[in-house]
């Protein structure tokens, strides 16, 4: 997804940056971080969210985390962002995105 983003946008024209939630107890080698560093993710390592009475040993182990998606409406140091999953292939420029009517929270 990075290298697809990457290759079909101008990221510094857009004023945007990779950025990568990285689930601190995710089993992700430091040396596989460094190389996501080097092509140009910046890295936002933080703790899974707790939630009271959610015994997640009953959720699919291919959800479990799938929560932790919730943790994005808390970063208040962007003024926009955009989700793309990891499956995901960009294929076009995605500038339009930033100036379409209602994807500013003022």
């Amino acid at each position: 997804m990075g290298y697809s983003l990457a290759q079909t946008n101008n990221l510094a024209a857009q004023n945007a940056e990779m950025v990568l939630f990285v689930r601190q107890n995710a089993s992700i080698s430091s040396g596989s971080l460094e190389k996501l560093q080097q092509v140009g993710w910046k890295l936002r390592i933080e703790d899974d969210l707790a939630f009271d009475n959610v015994d997640f040993e009953q959720i699919r182990p291919y959800h479990k985390w799938n929560l932790n998606k919730l943790r994005f409406w808390s970063w208040t140091d962007y003024d926009q962002l955009l989700f793309i999953d990891s499956d995901t292939i960009v294929k076009a420029d995605l500038s339009e995105v930033w100036t379409t009517p209602g994807s500013k929270i003022s």
